[in-house]
C-alpha cells in the first residue's frame, strides 16, 4: 500500500512535477494500492475550498483519487502524533501540525497491512 501526502496528490494531478506526477501514474496503471490519511482530505479539501476555481479543482481532483483508499485517522493515531510532534519540537526540528498526522498514519496501519509505502514531497520510500 502506497500513502499519499497531499503535495504528491497536488503534484498528480497538476502534472507538477512531472517526475512525481509519472509515478503516481504508473503506480496507478499496475494497480498499487494507493490510500490516503482523512487529515490528507482534510487538506484538499481545504485547498479546494480556498482555490479561485473550487468546482474545477473539485473534479479534477475527484477523478485523479477515484481509486484511492481513504484511511481514517484514529485515537491511536493522534496520541502518538502528539508524542512524535512533541519530541521534533524539543529536538528543534519541528513538523507542520497536519503533515505529522497524515505521516503519521501509515506506521499505525502497518500492523494490519503490509509494510506501506509512503510517497511524500521528498520522494517516494518504502
Amino acid at each position: 500500500m502506497i500513502f499519499l501526502d497531499t503535495n504528491v496528490i497536488i503534484a498528480a494531478t497538476n502534472k507538477r512535477p512531472k517526475t512525481t506526477a509519472d509515478r503516481f501514474d504508473a503506480e496507478r496503471a499496475i494497480g498499487s494500492p494507493l490510500a490516503e490519511s482523512s487529515i490528507v482530505v482534510f487538506e484538499r479539501r481545504y485547498g479546494i475550498a480556498n482555490s479561485q476555481r473550487p468546482k474545477a479543482n473539485d473534479l479534477v481532483m475527484t477523478q485523479a483519487l477515484s481509486a484511492v483508499r481513504i484511511v481514517p485517522f484514529e485515537a491511536e493515531d493522534a496520541a502518538v502524533a502528539g508524542k512524535i510532534r512533541a519530541t521534533l519540537e524539543a529536538a528543534g526540528t519541528p513538523s507542520g501540525a497536519y503533515d505529522l498526522r497524515s505521516r503519521r498514519r501509515p506506521s499505525a496501519t502497518a500492523r494490519r497491512w503490509s509494510r506501506p509505502t509512503c510517497a511524500d514531497s521528498s520522494g517516494w520510500r518504502g
